[in-house]
């Protein structure tokens, strides 16, 4: 009996046991869990915040293409500093991001690739992209300052809308119209490349045609073939066609209209009558002048398309090293009560030293025709991805 009962308090012992620990083990897993989903409401808060502080960048961003296109000066890189993106996560805080969210972006952070360590936002001034990491936080703040409970970091990269694409070229040198005066380059070193796909030169007619390919041939002396370095898609040098698809470029009012709609377009350097190498802005990658444009020896190297619209007797004096990549157009447009035509167009190549001029497609659209130009024009988000 005294044997059952022993038993008996054993097995109530044991039983007990096992509650107990059954009980400390719920409650553990009830601390745990409980610590899982707080955790994870934290992650979802800064990460909520850090994408919130991309999307302020981005629009940031797309808002300063659209109306002031890529920076280039210090100030305006650093202009989302404050407003709409604070830069600093010291002192007392306040929240930008739901109740407890706080996005950031870290000027000194390192960037994985950027050229400049230690540098954020990174701005790529070759291919006009922008990767930035923004952080965002969980902050706890009080009167004696502010917590960081947690962190997540985004990274996103941004390229810029192109600048405005033109009808396309025939040539990266077109004279319109009746050339009724041509000097080419007495330098052995002057050049001009279609670049395989265009020729050297274009013109509208076949009379202009020949008078050109005979003032090459003509510098071709004391055994020195001058002519053979206006190279293109052609079988022969000089590489002069008169059979090119000129689109708007050969046809006065469609053209005329064109430059009306475009001539304000931040991509553009317009100038009303005559230019001189100072007048020309050499950062925008279009320059229209409606006079005529002289040229006075070495311009710096220009990337970029020169659109001449006055061109009864331009020059191009010396040329020195120039090099433009993009193209040249020159024709005399005359304006007959909104009625326009190609006068006589004349250009004088002077020297010209070792400067070359070479076909560059990047400024064009697909086509020459009035439709052929306009715009990339949206912001386009490369990539962007939680990191942290």
């Amino acid at each position: 009996m005294k044997k059952q009962q022993g038993f008996i308090l054993i097995f109530t012992v044991v039983l007990l046991l096992v509650a107990a620990m059954m009980g400390l083990y719920a409650m553990r897993s009830t601390i745990i869990q409980d610590k899982m989903t707080a955790n994870i409401n934290n992650k979802t808060i800064t990460t909520n915040a850090a994408e919130e502080g991309a999307s302020a960048f981005y629009e940031w961003a797309k808002t300063r293409f659209l109306n002031n296109s890529w920076p280039t000066s210090s100030s305006d890189k650093d202009s989302w500093k404050g407003y709409p993106i604070p830069y600093i996560n010291t002192g007392t805080l306040t929240a930008n991001s739901g109740t407890n969210g706080y996005y950031w972006i870290n000027p000194n952070a390192n960037i994985v690739g950027c050229t400049t360590i230690n540098t954020n936002p990174c701005w790529d001034e070759v291919n006009k992209q922008v990767t930035v990491l923004i952080t965002g936080n969980l902050i706890k703040s009080s009167s004696s300052g502010t917590t960081i409970l947690g962190e997540s970091v985004y990274q996103i990269k941004l390229a810029a809308p192109g600048e405005l694409k033109l009808p396309d070229m025939p040539a990266p040198l077109t004279l319109a119209g009746n050339v009724s005066s041509f000097i080419s380059a007495s330098s052995n070193n002057f050049s001009i490349d279609g670049n395989n796909g265009k020729v050297a030169i274009a013109t509208t007619d076949s009379t202009s045609n020949q008078k050109v390919i005979d003032k090459l041939k003509a510098e071709d002396t004391n055994g020195n073939k001058k002519s053979d370095n206006y190279t293109g898609k052609c079988a022969s040098k000089p590489c002069v066609s008169d059979t090119e698809n000129m689109g708007i470029w050969g046809n006065a009012n469609q053209l005329m209209t064109y430059i009306n709609t475009i001539k304000t377009d931040k991509s553009v350097k317009y100038i009303n009558g005559n230019a001189t190498n100072a007048n020309l802005d050499l950062s925008k990658p279009i320059n229209i002048i409606t006079g005529n444009l002289t040229q006075n020896g070495n311009l710096s190297d220009y990337k970029g398309v020169i659109i001449v619209l006055g061109a009864g007797n331009s020059e191009i004096k010396g040329g020195g090293n120039t090099k433009i990549n993009g193209a040249m157009y020159f024709a005399n447009i005359i304006n007959n009560s909104g009625n326009y035509s190609f006068g006589n167009v004349g250009l004088t190549i002077n020297g010209g030293g070792t400067m070359g001029i070479k076909y560059d497609g990047s400024y064009f659209g697909g086509s020459s025709d009035i439709n052929g130009g306009g715009y990339a024009t949206s912001t386009t988000v490369l990539s962007w991805s939680d990191i942290l």
